[in-house]
Formats: structure tokens, sequence, C-alpha cells
């Protein structure tokens, strides 16, 4: 295993911003459909420690859920004009808009403050891995925290329909053409695979697939976790026992030190695939940021508005987490 040549800061929001200095953030944002959009900036207002926000409304592919999405958009709207945003801190983009359209967005806060916690509870990977790449590469930014709220439930049919093709996220394309020889294709295991089994029976670009499994994972998702691993043996069976990675979810730095390991600190070429959770994206979001590597995905046109359900609450308080990525200007990621 890769020896972690930095400690990573990570934990309940309380816990992480009590042991950091008295400082105040600018903060990012999702007006989406989902409760736990608004929870983070709800609890970092009360303890009074935003300067300033920006908020994105990403607006899916019309569908049969348009009217009951913008409704719930609307109630989380509200819920965070309550605690001080203006019309004018939120921004909406379609959900594929061009990758410009996102970059501008991310490019109108990036200077806002020299420290910035940006929230990707409900913001789509579209757009939070790109942001997570230009925030770690600009040098004005001294502290960069990433928050992630935990959901009650989440939507018990399906939670995202009608994939795009395959196609690398904003940013995060072969620099090279022809494309190099990857080695190492590190899988995030999600609920929905979306094609996925079958471009891996197109030999995958040559890459050997390694899945990314989250574990301990809650009874409600681990009956789904288990069934994108199925359709993804029944195309491709896992031939050793190291393709199966059972990776803490929650905890971005397992995930970016076992990519590390797999590809023997980046003298291995890797691309992902991030249809895991969130925290365990943001790992291969760092580590593709740092190391020039791609970043695929079927990326779905519609998610359904009842994604997620509730926040799940702890001691009495919302579950929220926080990960340090930058303190006082320098990089708490290195290969």
């Amino acid at each position: 295993m890769h020896k972690m040549i930095n400690y990573r800061p990570w934990g309940k929001l309380e816990w992480v911003f009590s042991n950091l200095p008295d400082e105040k953030y600018y903060f990012v944002g999702c007006v989406g459909t989902e409760d736990r959009c608004v929870t983070a900036y709800e609890e970092l207002t009360k303890k009074q420690k935003v300067s300033g926000q920006s908020f994105v409304e990403v607006l899916d592919v019309p569908s049969d859920y348009s009217g009951t999405a913008s409704t719930k958009r609307q109630g989380n709207l509200a819920k965070l004009k309550s605690n001080g945003i203006s019309e004018g801190d939120v921004t909406q983009i379609n959900l594929l808009s061009c990758e410009e359209d996102i970059i501008v967005w991310i490019e109108e806060f990036v200077q806002k403050d020299s420290r910035l916690v940006i929230d990707i509870s409900s913001l789509p990977k579209r757009f939070f891995f790109p942001a997570i790449r230009l925030l770690l590469k600009q040098d004005s930014i001294h502290d960069l925290l990433v928050t992630y709220t935990i959901p009650m439930s989440y939507h018990h049919g399906n939670i995202a329909e009608r994939p795009s093709e395959w196609r690398a996220l904003p940013l995060f394309g072969p620099e090279t053409h022809p494309e190099p020889k990857y080695e190492v294709a590190a899988i995030g295991v999600g609920f929905l695979p979306f094609g996925l089994p079958d471009l891996l029976k197109s030999d995958f670009l040559g890459a050997k697939p390694h899945l990314f499994f989250p574990f301990p994972a809650s009874p409600s998702t681990y009956f789904k976790t288990w069934e994108f691993v199925r359709q993804i043996e029944s195309s491709l069976p896992l031939s050793s026992d190291d393709q199966l990675v059972r990776i803490n979810g929650m905890d971005p730095s397992d995930a970016f030190d076992h990519i590390c390991w797999l590809t023997e600190q980046n003298t291995k070429k890797a691309l992902f695939a991030p249809y895991g959770p969130k925290p365990m994206s943001l790992g291969m979001a760092i580590y593709a940021t740092l190391t020039e590597s791609p970043v695929f995905y079927t990326q779905p046109r519609v998610y359904h508005p009842d994604y997620s359900i509730g926040v799940r609450c702890k001691d009495g308080r919302p579950e929220v987490y926080t990960y340090c990525l930058k303190l006082g200007g320098r990089n708490l990621f290195q290969i």
C-alpha cells in the first residue's frame, strides 16, 4: 500500500471546523432537487463561517419529471434564501451544456477568496470534476475544503435515466492522439452501470478493470452495488482477487492511496470511470488532476427528483462530512 506523505484531515463538519483556524470561507453549492443540497450551507452559516456564496442550478433535459424537479428546486432555493443567498448568487446551467459554460461558472468564483468550500452533495460529476481540477491548480486558493451530506435514503427505483454515450468528463479528456495504452481502469461501483458492461466487452482500451467497491455499505445501497458488480461480471469475469477492491466509500484518501498502489505511483497509465459514491469519486478526481489522467462517464440526461430523500442525522446533527484538500497553500494530496 502507498505510504501517505500527508495527514489529510476529514470527518464530521463540526469536528473539522473546530480544529481549523477561525476563518470564513467562500461557499460553492448546488440548488438541486435533493433535501441535502442545502444542509452544508445551513450548518456553516449557523457557525458564521461563510464569507460569500455561489450556487449553480443544474437543469435536466426536459422529461416527465421536469415539473416536479422544478418545484423541488424552487423549494430548496427558498430555504437557501432564508439563510441569506440572493438571486444573483445562482447561475442556471443545463446539465448537458457545453464545457465552456461550466468553466465560465467556475471561473466566476475561483478568485473570490483564498479560502473556499465546495459542496458536492448534489453537484453532478460533470460539474464537480472540472471544479476540483481548476481549484486544485489555482495557486491563489490557500485552503480548499469539500463537503458531502449523507441522505436518509435513496429512491427505490431508477435514480437516473437516459445515459449519454461514453465520453470524457469536461477537462478530463485524453491529451494525446492516438491515445496511449492504459494498463489500469479504476471503476467506481455505484447503483447503475449505464452501458459499462458492453464497453468492457470491447476491450476497454486494453486496460485491466479494477472495481472500487464501497464498503461498508448500508442495506439500502448494498444490494444495488452488488447488482452493479453482477452486471459487470456477466460481461467480463474478474480474473484476479485484486480486481475487486473494497474502499471506504466516504474516504477520498482511501481511494487515492489505492489508485497510487495499483498504478505503482503513476508508472502505469490509468483511466477512470467514477460510477461510485462522490467521496470515492473525489479521490479519483484528485489523482486524475495530478497525473493528467482521463476520466470517462456515461452521463445520465435525467435524474429522478427523489434521487435521495432527507438527511441522515447522528447524535442529533446532520451527517455532513468535510474533506481538506489544501491547507495553508499546500496540496495535501501528492503522488
